[in-house]
This record gives structure tokens, sequence and C-alpha cells, in this order.
């Protein structure tokens, strides 16, 4: 119980911060047992304070980017209500900046000071832009099954150029989006005796290999039946008896009822031969008997063949 009201109290001092109530506080709360003690009421209350709007904006020791580039990003401006969510997210748009610009160890911290009289705040963004750096190695830990190149591919960081955050975050986004892996943690660490480089580091976990499902019951069309599928997201056709770590994609279907049948085997690579070109093909029988009125039966057998082009990593 103590815990949440502890809780409860931060988060109402903390929300009014961002509505620029900086000196707001819980002045005391009040504890009202009923029924024998077995019922209690708490009332919390609050000193809102006055509202505080933003004087002035500085930054201070940028010399990369000018005030200018560094201003566009900033979203809160003088005569505006103070925003401490808001003067945080601020300074990391700005680190995020120099980030991606090759600047590793950049760092922004907004230093803020209020004026009592006048009810106003001057915000110093205090910016450390540190050295230009460039990747050295690019490592990948954590991927016990899943091949080294299927990882690799994801990662648009490339050993020799310039770093960039933007293409960091990308390659976080492009592993999960993969649905290989259950968590990515990405790292960069200075490379001892040379300043000029970082290594990347990129920990995953690797997640589910596929899904097995199957059920049973009756439908009006099909009648009495079941179904199963079979799906292995981290297929490798070539690596018996295992066949897992290519990346690849492989499902096999059946749906058996009194009336209709489907049997259906699909594989698809989305990267074949180690170009940005997906492959795939689908075996499928299919087979209805129709109900009612007229009567017939459709049979259908075949396969499909499917071809892609991947044009960029989002």
């Amino acid at each position: 119980l103590h815990l949440s009201i502890r809780r409860q109290r931060q988060m109402c001092i903390r929300d009014s911060g961002d509505i620029g109530r900086l000196e707001a506080n819980v002045a005391s709360t009040d504890f009202n047992y009923r029924r024998n003690g077995k019922k209690i009421e708490i009332t919390i209350n609050l000193s809102e304070g006055p509202e505080y709007t933003l004087n002035e904006l500085a930054l201070d020791d940028n010399h990369v980017f000018t005030n200018a580039e560094l201003l566009e990003l900033i979203e809160i401006k003088p005569n505006k209500v103070h925003n401490k969510s808001q003067v945080s997210e601020d300074a990391q748009a700005l680190q995020d900046l120099y980030s991606d610009n090759g600047y590793v160890d950049a760092n922004v911290r907004p230093i803020v000071t209020l004026d009592y009289e006048n009810h106003t705040t001057n915000i110093t963004h205090q910016v450390s832009e540190s050295d230009l750096k460039y990747v050295n190695n690019v490592t990948i830990t954590g991927n016990v099954a899943t091949k080294d190149q299927v990882t690799r591919r994801n990662i648009l960081v490339v050993p020799g150029e310039r770093f960039d955050g933007s293409l960091l975050r990308k390659s976080k986004n492009n592993l999960e989006q993969s649905r290989y892996f259950e968590s990515i943690r990405p790292n960069v660490d200075s490379v001892p005796g040379n300043d000029r480089y970082v290594d990347v580091l990129m920990d995953v976990d690797e997640g589910d290999k596929g899904l097995f499902k199957f059920g049973a019951g009756v439908n009006s069309d099909t009648g009495v039946g079941g179904f199963g599928e079979l799906r292995l997201n981290n297929f490798d056709i070539s690596n018996p008896p295992t066949f897992t770590g290519g990346g690849q994609l492989f499902s096999a279907m059946a749906n058996i009822g009194d009336y209709s049948t489907q049997y259906r085997v699909s594989f698809t690579d989305p990267e074949f031969m180690g170009y940005p070109i997906s492959v795939g093909t689908e075996i499928y029988d299919d087979h209805f008997e129709s109900r009612g009125g007229s009567t017939y039966v459709i049979d259908q057998q075949g396969a499909r063949i499917r071809l892609g082009l991947s044009l960029i990593h989002i």
C-alpha cells in the first residue's frame, strides 16, 4: 500500500511538471479508516504552484551543427508552457542527430534554471560533441542456430563507413521484423588504441523456429473434419537433419472434411543465393463436393512459383 501511494505521489509531481507546474508537490496524505479498520480512504493533497513558461532557449558548445540546424529539432519554444518531458525529448533528438552523423559519444544535457519571481524558465542545451567515429567490426552473438549471413543481411551498418545511428536503429528493426529472434540488443564499443573507430555488437536471443497447430470440428460446408498446419520461420533446406538456420519459410497444411479436402506445401527463400531476390513455390491439391440442388465435384491440383525483388531495407 505504501509503495502504491509513493508511486501515485511521484506520478502527480511528474505529470504536473509536463504542464508547467514545476513547484508542484504533495502537501500531505490523509488516511480515513472506516468499518473498524476494514476500509480505508486515501486523500492525496496537492500544491500545484504557479505555471511556468519558457523565457529563453539557448545552445552551448555546438560546432558541428549551427544553432539554426539544432533549433529546428526542438519542439518547446519561448513563450510556451514549460514541459519537462518535452525538454528531455528535445535533448534526445539533438543527441540522435549527432549519433546519426558519426558522433557516437556526443551528449546533450539540458540545463534548466527557474525565475521564481516571474515564473519563467531558461533552458540551455549543453552539447558535448566528442569525435567523429567510423565502424571497425560488426559482430553478431547469440545466433546459435541462425546462420551468420542470414543475420548479417539485415544489418545495414558496414565496416569502414562512418557510423550512423539511424542505420543501427533500422538494423534492429529489420532483425525484429525477420521474426528469427526474440530480442535484439545493439551495442557500440570503443576500439582499444584507435580513437577513430568503434565496434558494433548485435547480441540476439533466438525466438521460436515455427509453430504447429491442429484441430477438429463440424462445419456446414465440409462436414466433420480436422486440420493441421506446420510453419517453420527459420527453415534451411540444405541443413538436414535439423533444417534450421537458413532464414527460409516452409509451411505444410492439411484440411480434411467429409466434403472438402485441402493440401498445401509452400517454400520461400527471401534471399536466393545471396541476392535480394525472393523465390518461392507452392504445391496444392484441393477437392470439393457440392451440397444442395446441383451435384458437382471440383478437383484442383497444381503449383505456383513466386518471384520478388527487395529494393530497400526499411
